[in-house]
């Protein structure tokens, strides 16, 4: 369903409907307890959120053609980032779960766009606060979420992220 989301743009108005309905769609799957379900909705979002700028459809691209360029979704991107990091600390479990689950996606296939650069602060805290789930899935992906946040990060975030963990510690 992210997929056929790729050609659609946020700047006409009737395909940016159709962006948030699928957005919505997807969001409502946050009840399915099926962990490899849950990455591929991680996934799905990231394609909503990216249209061609995410890192699964590369992989996918196998023909001998110029990749395609990707319609611009940064208010996309942004508003469905900042609901993600919101539900983060969500008092529901499987929304907790799921949203860990989908922004390890995004600082995944696309840390690389400057929207999720700017807020790996806010991704870092969101994961950092995870750590200490009593799901052993959410404190792994987590784990995993402040691994890729060290990664992609510049110089200051990545020491702001090691003065954290000793802190924590």
């Amino acid at each position: 369903l992210g997929r056929i989301t790729i050609r659609l743009s946020e700047d006409v108005v009737e395909e940016d409907e159709a962006l948030g309905r699928i957005d919505t769609a997807l969001y409502k799957l946050h009840e399915s307890r099926d962990t490899e379900t849950q990455f591929t909705i991680g996934e799905a979002l990231c394609c909503v959120a990216g249209s061609w700028d995410c890192k699964p459809l590369e992989l996918e691209f196998d023909v001998n053609a110029r990749f395609p360029t990707a319609f611009c979704r940064d208010k996309t991107l942004v508003r469905m980032l900042e609901r993600t990091i919101a539900d983060c600390s969500a008092s529901k479990p499987s929304l907790c779960k799921a949203s860990v689950i989908w922004l390890l996606c995004f600082v995944q296939f696309c840390g690389q766009r400057d929207e999720v650069q700017q807020r790996l602060p806010q991704c870092q805290a969101a994961f950092m606060a995870c750590l200490s789930d009593r799901n052993t899935l959410v404190q792994e992906a987590a784990s995993r979420g402040l691994g890729l946040v060290y990664e992609k990060g510049d110089h200051d975030i990545k020491d702001d992220l090691v003065r954290q963990l000793v802190r924590s510690f």
